[in-house]
């Protein structure tokens, strides 16, 4: 919420702003929480990133600063889900070109245009690439518990099939077939007591 809290400041707000990263930037609060518990913060916040952006885009045309508020909320109903720093990191990269300025504009295509291009190349690599690593961490963790799992599953059988005196087996089918067995007269009693 560094934004939010900066948004009266324009130096350290651009300061914060241009240090923001793809990754540092999802971490964020997302728009739609702000605009729900603070709107005046969100609209001034979203408001003030929208006048450094006006001032610092220099191009034949520029939208009006009285359509800062239909700009505000074109990209806040398309992009909901986008957090505050994403909005203030997509804005930064306009300022420094890193979007085609289309056409030497600025106006509310231009802006939708950036956010669509930061949504479905930089933010969807990351985000992929993110789920990617934890997919893999997971599945590493999963493996650490393979090991101990099996070995639980084989002392479970062979306590059960001891406590129920059943004849020990080699085949899979029969172990398993056994340990229902076992399992059924664990069950039932467990019922009687």
């Amino acid at each position: 919420m560094a934004i939010i809290n900066l948004s009266g400041d324009k130096d350290k707000l651009a300061e914060y702003q241009f240090g923001l990263t793809c990754e540092k930037a999802i971490m964020s609060v997302p728009v739609s929480v702000i605009k729900k518990n603070e709107p005046m913060a969100f609209q001034f916040a979203f408001d003030t990133l929208l006048s450094i952006l006006w001032d610092n885009v220099s191009v034949n045309q520029k939208f009006a600063v009285g359509q800062i508020p239909m700009i505000r909320e074109a990209v806040f109903t398309r992009y909901y889900f986008l957090t505050i720093d994403e909005v203030a990191y997509v804005l930064k990269n306009l300022i420094i070109g890193k979007y085609k300025k289309e056409y030497n504009k600025l106006d509310l295509e231009t802006i939708m245009n950036a956010f669509e291009i930061y949504d479905t190349s930089e933010r969807m690599e990351w985000l992929d690439k993110r789920n990617h690593n934890e997919k893999i961490e997971a599945l590493k963790l999963q493996e650490s518990f393979k090991g101990v799992s099996a070995e639980f599953s084989s002392e479970m059988v062979a306590k059960i099939s001891k406590e129920n005196n059943l004849k020990t087996v080699d085949s899979e089918k029969e172990k398993e077939k056994e340990f229902k067995k076992a399992l059924q007269k664990w069950i039932e009693s467990r019922k009687k007591d």
